[in-house]
């Protein structure tokens, strides 16, 4: 029996990607669906983002404010119509502000031209009424729930002639969150056609290049 000759040269182990193909894809799509699993709703977890400066006068304010009054989350709500509109579905619409909370929820504040006292200034033209409401949650369930709430509130209790807009912190947190998720999935389907036809031209090989575009 002839005996290798151990100056030749060994044959090359084969990649692991093309020695197990099958094990390879299989691994590849496990993971994905794990990391998918991970990533699911990543938009509910995100926190909205703080203007507090730590050491500022106003972070300290804030701090005073959460400490004797607890949470807060204020609107402004601005009613423009009829004067005929206003005092009809603006009172309607203070009650249903003042009884949105649920079991358990803390009560919402509101300040309204129907309210005692010197609140002239908040009916500044005949056609024009202000109303500041405060729903005395956290910041964070504010923009995830409460500006929905208020948003639903104002559907349902405002109708033409008379217009409602509202806006606070909460509100403007909320629309920059949605509208960096919005330009995220516009960009990431933007670049998906280019990046498989760059990995297509690199891989030379459909199963190959979807690999990689599965986890981006």
């Amino acid at each position: 029996m002839r005996r290798p000759d151990p100056a030749a040269p060994t044959a090359k182990r084969l990649p692991l990607t093309l020695g197990h193909p099958r094990r390879v894809i299989v691994l590849a799509l496990f993971s994905i669906l794990v990391l998918g699993f991970l990533g699911r709703n990543v938009e509910d977890k995100l926190n909205p983002t703080s203007l507090d400066v730590p050491g500022t006068a106003s972070n300290k304010a804030t701090k005073l404010l959460k400490r004797y009054f607890g949470d807060s989350a204020p609107f402004a709500i601005l009613l423009q119509g009829p004067d005929s509109a206003i005092e009809e579905q603006g009172p309607k619409l203070v009650h249903a502000l003042r009884a949105a909370p649920e079991a358990g929820e803390p009560k919402v504040t509101t300040l309204s031209p129907w309210d005692k006292g010197r609140v002239g200034n908040l009916r500044p033209a005949p056609d024009k009424a202000l109303v500041l409401v405060d729903f005395h949650v956290s910041v964070n369930h504010a923009v995830r729930y409460t500006v929905d709430e208020l948003n639903e509130i104002l559907a349902r209790k405002v109708e033409p002639p008379l217009h409602a807009t509202q806006t606070g912190f909460a509100t403007l947190s909320r629309a920059i969150q949605d509208e960096s998720i919005d330009s995220s999935e516009r960009s990431e389907l933007i670049a998906l056609p280019i990046l498989l036809i760059v990995l297509l031209l690199v891989f030379r090989s459909p199963v190959a290049a979807l690999i990689p575009l599965s986890f981006g």
